[in-house]
C-alpha cells in the first residue's frame, strides 16, 4: 500500500461525532489535531526506500540512511538482536505483506527517542525481552580476632522498561501485533554476611529491594497513537528483595541483615508515563499479565532480641495498561488480562519477639489502571483480574502472619487522578469487582456487579452484558460480540457516539435501530453475499476471495466446489478473488442491505500465461494443451492447485506452432490442477 493510501485509511476509521459533553475538551482536542497531523501527512519523511528481504542488516541499513518511507516488501521474519535506534523521521510499512520482528537481545527491539516521528504499519513484534542486571552483592565483613567486620549492604536490581518498544517521541502504529514480550526487573543483591570475630561477630548486611518493571511491550514517554492493534501475552515481572546478609559468629551475638523488598510493574502490555499521551482506538488487549516481586525475609534488631517486620510485597497495576500520563481510550476491549502482587517478606526471627510477617503487594486495575487523566468511550472490558499478593509468614512466636494484599478493580481502576467514563460495559470480573475508584459517570455504562456505583440513570449495573466469547468477528482484531437479548444492544446514548465500532462498522446498525450499542462491538443483522467462480462453467476450488469495505476492513474465504459465501454488516463491498487480475471482472462493488446471491467470478486467460483445468482422471491419462508458440521459443509448463503457487514440470523449445503435451500420470482422485504455459 503507499502510504499516502496508509494515511488515508487510518484515518478514515478513527471517524467520532463531536466532542462528547464532558470530555476534557483541551485534551481530546490534543488527540483530533494528532489524527489531523497524521492524516495530513505525518512526519515529515523524504526518502523513499525498499528492503526486499528479511535481512537485520538491510532493515538497519535503510534505518540510517535518513529514515523517510521505509517499505517492507518481503514476508518473512527478522531477529532482532540489539534495539533498532530510530534516529529519523520514518515510516516502517509492511501494508502489503506479513512481516515479524523478534526479539533476539535482552534490551529491547525498537527505541524511538525524543524528538523523533516514526510510524509502523502491519509489523507483528513478538518476544522482546528487557532483562535488567542484578543488584550487586554486598561485600562479606573482615574476621579479626575481637569484633567482626559488618556485612556490605548490597544494590539494589535494575530497572526494566519496555520489552519491545521504548517510546520518548511521537509514535503511530497501525494494524501491528505485540505478542509474548517481557519486561523483567532484577533481583536486589544478596547482603554481605557478617565476620567472624572471637568477642563479638559482625553484622549481616542488607539486601538491596528488587528492581520494577513498567511496560511489558511498550514503554511510553512521549506521544503514543494505537489503531487496529493487538496486545496479547505480554509480561511484566517484578526483581525479588536480595537476601539479608548473615550474621557474623563470635562469643556474642550478632544480627542478620534485612531484607529487600520487590519491585512493582505497571503495565503489563503497555505502560504511560506521568509526562506521556497515549491513544488507543479499535484495540484489543487479552491475556496480558504484570506480577510484583516478592520480599526477602526481615532482618533483626536490639541486639537480636526482636524480630523486624516482613516488608510489603511488591504493587502491580494495569494488567494489560496502566496510565499515569494522559490517556483516551475509544472501542477498545479488554479480556483475561491479569494484575497480581507479590509476596510479603517472612518476618525477623528475634530471640524474643519475632517480626510480624509482610503484606502481600496491592493490585489495581486488571485490564486498565490509572493515575492521571483518563477517558474510556465504548470499551468492554471482561474477566480481568486484579488479585492482592500473598501475605509473608510470621518470624515465630509472638508475632502474626501478614495480611494478603488489596485486589481492586479486576477490570479497572482509577486509583487517583480524573476518569470520563462512558457507553462502556464490565463483565466477569474473576474476583467479584469489576471497578474500583472514584471516577465520572458520564452515562450509558453497564456492569455485571455494583462496584462502579454509576451516578446517571442511564447506566445501569447488576446486569449481565451477555458477552459472546473473544473471536474473530470481521475487522482486524479480536472482538466480544454482543449476543441476542444483551442489554447493551441500543443502551448508548444517541448522540453523540463514535462513528464506528472496533472492526470499523458503522454505529448503529440502521437496518437494526438507530440507536448505537455500550461496549466496543455494534450488534447488527448480517446479510449474506455468495458467489460462484469457474473455469470453462465449471467450479473451482481453493481460490481466496475477499470483501473490503471503505473502512479498510477485509473479510476473506476460500471457494469449496467454486462456492462462496460471506456473512457482512450491511454496507459497500468489494468482493473479488484472489490472485487480481485473473479472474473477469476482477472484483465487483456489492452493496449489502439484503443477501446478495450469484457474484459470480470466471478464470480469464491472458497473455502468454493461457491457464487450463486438468481434470481428476479415471485412470492415468494423458491431457493435450494445444498452445500457439513462436519457433525456437523457450516455453515452460507449469501446475498450481490454487493459482498462486505454481511449480514447473517441463521445459521444451518450441519448433513451431503446434500443440505441447502435458501427461497427468499421477494417481486417480487427485485434487484438479491448472496447467500453464509461460515463457521464458
Amino acid at each position: 500500500m503507499h502510504t499516502s493510501a496508509f494515511r488515508r485509511r487510518s484515518a478514515s476509521r478513527v471517524g467520532c461525532r463531536p466532542v462528547p459533553r464532558g470530555w476534557n475538551r483541551s485534551r481530546f482536542g490534543l488527540f483530533l489535531c494528532l489524527l489531523a497531523w497524521w492524516a495530513s501527512g505525518g512526519p515529515a519523511v523524504q526518502a523513499q526506500q525498499t528492503v526486499t528481504n528479511a535481512s537485520l542488516s538491510a532493515l538497519r541499513a535503510a534505518l540510517a540512511a535518513g529514515g523517510g518511507t521505509i517499505t517492507l516488501a518481503f514476508n518473512g521474519s527478522i531477529s532482532v538482536t540489539t534495539p533498532l535506534q530510530i534516529s529519523y523521521d520514518t515510516i516502517l510499512d509492511a501494508s502489503t505483506n506479513t512481516v515479524s520482528l523478534l526479539g533476539a537481545g535482552t534490551n529491547g527491539v525498537i527505541v524511538v527517542p525524543a524528538g523523533i516521528n516514526f510510524a509502523m504499519s502491519n509489523v507483528t513484534v513478538s518476544g522482546g525481552t528487557v532483562i535488567a542486571r542484578a543488584g550487586t552483592a554486598g561485600t562479606a565483613g573482615q574476621n579479626n580476632s575481637h569484633i567482626g567486620g559488618n556485612g556490605g549492604n548490597a544494590t539494589d536490581g535494575g530497572l526494566a522498561l519496555g520489552g519491545a518498544l521504548q517510546n520518548a517521541g511521537t509514535t503511530r502504529l497501525v494494524n501491528c501485533s505485540f505478542l509474548t514480550n517481557s519486561a523483567t526487573g532484577a533481583v536486589g543483591g544478596a547482603g554481605g554476611a557478617g565476620g567472624t570475630g572471637a568477642s563479638i561477630g559482625g553484622n549481616g548486611g542488607n539486601g538491596g529491594n528488587g528492581g520494577s518493571a513498567y511496560g511489558g511491550a511498550i514503554y511510553n514517554t512521549g506521544v503514543l497513537l494505537l489503531t487496529n492493534c493487538t496486545f496479547a501475552g505480554n509480561s511484566l515481572l517484578a526483581g525479588a528483595g536480595g537476601a539479608p546478609g548473615a550474621a557474623g559468629s563470635g562469643a556474642s551475638s550478632s544480627n542478620p541483615g534485612a531484607g529487600g523488598s520487590g519491585g512493582s510493574v505497571a503495565g503489563a502490555a503497555v505502560y504511560n508515563a506521568t509526562n506521556g499521551v497515549l491513544n488507543i482506538v479499535n484495540c484489543v488487549f487479552y491475556q496480558n499479565s504484570a506480577t510484583g516481586g516478592t520480599s526477602a525475609t526481615a532482618g533483626v534488631g536490639g541486639s537480636g532480641n526482636t524480630g523486624l517486620p516482613g516488608a510489603t510485597g511488591g504493587g502491580a497495576s494495569g494488567g494489560a495498561v496502566a496510565s499515569d500520563g494522559q490517556s483516551i481510550v475509544l472501542n477498545t476491549t479488554f479480556y483475561g488480562n491479569s494484575a497480581v502482587g507479590g509476596t510479603g517478606g517472612t518476618g525477623g526471627a528475634g530471640f524474643v519477639f519475632s517480626g510480624n510477617g509482610g503484606s502481600g503487594g496491592n493490585a489495581y486495575g486488571g485490564g486498565f489502571s490509572s493515575t492521571g487523566s483518563a477517558a474510556l468511550t465504548n470499551c468492554t472490558f471482561s474477566t480481568c483480574a486484579a488479585t492482592g499478593g500473598t501475605n509473608g509468614v510470621s518470624g515465630g512466636r509472638t508475632a502474626v502472619d501478614g495480611s494478603l494484599g488489596l485486589s481492586r478493580g479486576d477490570n479497572l481502576a482509577c486509583v487517583a487522578g480524573t476518569l470520563l467514563l462512558k457507553n462502556s460495559l464490565f463483565a466477569a470480573g474473576v474476583n467479584g469487582h469489576n471497578v474500583y475508584g472514584s471516577f465520572t459517570d458520564q452515562g450509558n455504562n453497564l456492569s455485571s456487579d455494583a462496584t462502579p456505583g454509576f451516578t446517571r440513570p442511564t447506566s445501569r449495573q447488576l446486569l449481565d452484558p451477555q458477552l459472546d466469547v473473544l473471536n474473530a468477528n470481521g475487522g482486524p482484531t479480536l472482538t466480544m460480540a454482543l449476543l441476542r437479548g444483551s442489554p447493551a444492544i441500543d443502551a448508548a446514548e444517541n448522540l453523540p457516539f463514535p462513528l464506528f465500532d472496533q472492526r470499523g462498522s458503522l454505529r448503529p446498525t440502521l437496518t437494526y435501530s438507530n440507536y448505537a450499542d455500550i461496549g466496543a462491538f455494534e450488534f447488527g443483522v448480517n446479510y449474506s453475499v455468495a458467489g460462484f467462480v469457474s473455469l470453462g462453467g465449471v467450479g473451482v476450488s481453493g481460490i481466496p476471495v475477499s470483501a473490503t469495505n471503505s473502512s479498510g476492513q477485509v473479510f476473506s474465504t476460500v471457494t469449496t466446489n467454486g462456492d462462496y459465501s460471506f456473512n457482512l454488516l450491511p454496507g459497500t463491498f468489494t468482493v473479488g478473488p484472489q490472485p487480481v487480475g485473473s479472474f473477469t471482472p476482477s472484483s465487483r462493488s456489492v452493496s449489502v442491505f439484503t443477501n446478495v446471491i450469484n457474484v459470480n467470478f470466471a478464470l480469464a486467460n491472458a497473455g502468454p500465461a493461457t491457464i487450463a483445468r486438468a481434470a481428476k482422471p479415471a485412470s492415468p491419462s494423458s491431457l493435450v494443451l494445444s498452445f500457439a508458440t513462436l519457433p525456437n521459443q523457450v516455453y515452460r509448463i507449469q501446475t498450481s492447485t490454487n493459482l498462486v503457487n505454481w511449480t514447473g514440470v517441463l521445459t521444451n523449445t518450441a519448433t513451431g506452432s503446434g500443440p505441447v503435451y502435458f501427461t497427468n500420470t499421477v494417481a486417480t482422485n487427485i485434487p484438479y490442477r491448472f496447467v500453464r504455459l509461460v515463457s521464458p
